[in-house]
């Protein structure tokens, strides 16, 4: 690996002779023509939901700018975010068709839930889907971003249940920003990648309408199953000999993904609308993989937003938030012969309405408050295994609404005049419902039994009516462009619909909120105009995790969910960005964390899915105007996994067996990995509005294996990511 990073470094030294040379180039492109100095008063609007600078606000921000995707050749959300201090990415191949992220040293297996993700302002958690933020439903268009922005930090405060390590809002390019160019793409790369994109705007007097669509496909990773099993014999062996049936003993073609997307939005004084449909369809592994064309997942979303804002005076305005939200998700699994589909599908209707007062009654003093309801009116879910013969068929049926209803207010105070103070609090309150699991059992004939259908009734009841969510932050600016953060915050999560049956099932207590306490000391400075330093050391506690766990009894073995889970994490994150010379940018951050697993039987046992160091660095080079490359690498150190539900004793504690080569773990501990990407990008060709980008990703073509999860425990050596790809994009503006 050294040997290839020197070849590297070499070949960007021979590829940019100007370094040697003096320059004068007074603007920077990072952010339209802005110094990394004046990037630090950039205005965002997602953590105190008003405006306001990065330096005045009360947590760790990341910017991603339009600039950024450019020059990277970002092609996806989730590429974007695998670039994001202090964030790491394990794709599993799970059933729910999304991949994942931990964040600050933790990792909760199976859905994205550990922050907040909005689009334009707007929440995007998928209720039937363990209110998780699936990346099929968030995959928006990176030609249609303006920027992205992501708070790091406990933001339940504004947030709410969710926002537990913070919130990502993506900003699209949406109608007031007219004077943004049309543009149209249309890109190509091996494994079959293709990706066609249509963005377009116009106005007619006050109203300003903008139209974005795009859809892509691609035919995945194509490695040999033997990279990822201990024993691939299973793949190829026939369902009588308990094996997949599969007529390949490689992943070629069973990794697809097909995504179109559609959205309108618009403004009219001062109101804003925004619409749109999302369909994908992608290959999944729930714990096998299908025969035939495999296992599909498929999302059909649909969200329309209003929004009316309305300034009185410059100490009052008033904003008025509704959404509506379909989520419609669908698993055909084509388990050990073709057209013997099994099924899981889930429907859930959602509407959200929040009214935000925003007060400023002197110049030191600014007020944020809000009413918030979020009411889930339509939700069932159901999983149909008829089909191999054994299992019912599942209904779950949530006749009650499922209401949570929040109010928040946030104080920020002006002491002194380099010293403020934020203060906030949130009431929120998740109203009890009922809910009813209906189990089918097959055919007489087909199960061998004559049991009849079972119906079970159950009902969530909060332990407190109201949570109650504290913020407190103390920001101290000395010289010019110094800044001191000092942190604290709470976040929770409420038990989302799906845990609570267990209570029913298994008659066992009752689901509390899982809980995160943070404190952050965080030191941002521009030491010269050219030069961004970051620095930020942090502590979480978190408790009340929602594990499951493997109850023994003296009849039977029993997986519940269950408060079980209590984590502690230290951590140091620094991070630089500087302009070497006024073309050439260099951007180097490093997160080190070390977390610790606190449930009784597990503090001497290192964490699961947990790396200790994380790092990421950028760099680009502007040979004109109109010629870019960029370079970027990450890396994620090495990863444990979690328990087998067979290894553990009566009292709930792992049993480590020095004769079995997994220790009891899921799977085998994966090595740390580091990628890089490569970006070259050639602008106005023939004077025009035309311009290539060729990107190129994993360039050395590592191999990279995330940890096995419960998900998928076959893959005992990890899931494999991306190979090497090559992607071409011609565009025209």
């Amino acid at each position: 690996m050294k040997g290839k990073i020197f070849t590297l470094l070499a070949l960007c030294f021979y590829l940019f002779p100007p370094f040697l040379q003096a320059q004068e180039v007074e603007s920077y492109s990072y952010l339209g023509g802005m110094s990394l100095e004046e990037l630090l008063n950039i205005e965002i609007t997602t953590a105190g939901k008003k405006s306001e600078k990065i330096t005045d606000v009360p947590a760790s921000v990341v910017l991603i700018t339009k600039d950024d995707i450019n020059k990277y050749g970002y092609l996806s959300v989730e590429e974007i975010l695998e670039n994001v201090p202090g964030l790491y990415l394990i794709d599993d191949y799970n059933w729910l068709g999304q991949k994942n992220f931990g964040v600050r040293g933790y990792f909760s297996t199976g859905a994205f839930d550990n922050m907040i993700v909005l689009i334009n302002g707007v929440n995007q958690k998928s209720e039937g889907l363990l209110d998780s933020y699936p990346t099929e439903r968030i995959e928006v268009p990176v030609e249609s971003i303006s920027r992205i922005e992501i708070i790091r930090g406990p933001m339940s405060v504004m947030y709410g249940s969710g926002a537990f390590f913070g919130a990502i809002n993506i900003i699209t390019n949406n109608s007031s920003d007219y004077e943004e160019p049309d543009l149209v793409t249309a890109s190509v790369g091996n494994q079959n990648i293709y990706r066609l994109y249509a963005g377009f705007k116009g106005k007619t007097g006050d109203f300003h309408f903008s139209l974005n669509g795009y859809l892509i496909s691609d035919n995945g990773i194509d490695v040999p199953f033997s990279k990822m099993m201990t024993d691939p014999s299973v793949v190829t062996n026939t369902a009588d000999d308990g094996g997949w049936n599969l007529n390949s003993d490689r992943t070629k073609n069973r990794l697809k993904t097909r995504r179109e997307y559609f959205n309108i939005n618009g403004t009219f004084k001062d109101l804003t609308f925004d619409f749109g449909l999302v369909h994908s369809r992608k290959n999944v592994a729930e714990t096998i993989f299908g025969v035939g064309d495999g296992s599909w997942v498929h999302y059909n979303n649909a969200h329309a937003s209003l929004f009316y804002n309305k300034t009185f005076s410059d100490v009052f305005s008033l904003e008025t938030k509704f959404g509506f939200f379909s989520d419609n998700h669908w698993v055909d699994n084509n388990f050990y012969y073709e057209n013997s589909y099994t099924n899981n599908w889930s429907r859930a209707n959602i509407y959200e309405i929040e009214l935000i007062g925003r007060i400023k009654p002197a110049h030191n003093i600014s007020i944020v408050a809000g009413l918030f309801r979020r009411t889930v009116f339509d939700l069932l879910i159901e999983a149909d295994y008829t089909g191999l013969g054994y299992l019912p068929n599942l209904e779950i049926v949530y006749p009650d609404l499922i209401v949570n209803n929040a109010f928040y207010v946030q104080l920020d105070y002006g002491i002194l005049e380099d010293l403020k103070l934020v203060s906030g609090v949130r009431f929120e309150r998740l109203n009890p419902y009922k809910y009813d699991l209906n189990l089918n059992f097959p055919e007489p004939e087909t199960l061998g039994t004559n049991q009849p259908p079972v119906v079970i009734h159950g009902e969530f009841i909060p332990e407190n009516e109201i949570v109650v969510i504290p913020r407190l932050g103390f920001i101290y600016s000395f010289k010019d462009n110094h800044i001191i953060k000092l942190l604290y915050g709470q976040a929770i999560k409420q038990p989302h619909a799906t845990a609570n049956l267990d209570v029913a099932i298994n008659n066992s207590p009752q689901l509390k909120p899982a809980e995160i306490e943070t404190f952050e000391l965080n030191y941002t400075a521009s030491i010269f105009p050219n030069v961004v330093t970051n620095f930020s050391l942090f502590h979480n506690r978190l408790n009340n995790l929602i594990s499951r766990i493997n109850i023994l009894t003296d009849e039977q073995s029993v997986i519940i969910s269950t408060n079980a889970g209590k984590v502690t994490t230290v951590g140091i994150e620094a991070g630089l960005q500087t302009r070497i010379f006024s073309s050439l940018q260099f951007d180097f951050n490093i997160t080190y964390q070390n977390s610790k697993n606190l449930q009784k039987g597990f503090e001497d046992i290192e964490l699961g899915y947990s790396p200790h160091i994380l790092a990421n660095s950028k760099i680009s080079y502007e040979f004109s105007q109109d010629f870019i490359f960029g370079l970027s690498s990450i890396y994620v150190g090495e990863m444990y996994t979690d328990w087998r539900t067979d290894s553990y004793n009566l009292n709930n504690y792992p049993v480590i067996n020095l004769g079995d080569p997994l220790q009891g773990r899921l799977g085998y501990t994966v090595p740390a990995h580091i990628v890089f990407d490569a970006n070259l990008r050639v602008k106005n060709i023939f004077d025009s509005g035309l311009y290539l980008n060729a990107k190129v990703s994993n360039i050395f073509d590592e191999d990279i294996l995330f940890p096995t999860t419960t998900s998928n425990p076959a893959f005992d050596k990890g899931t494999m990511g991306r190979q090497r790809t090559f992607v071409f994009t011609l565009g025209w503006q």
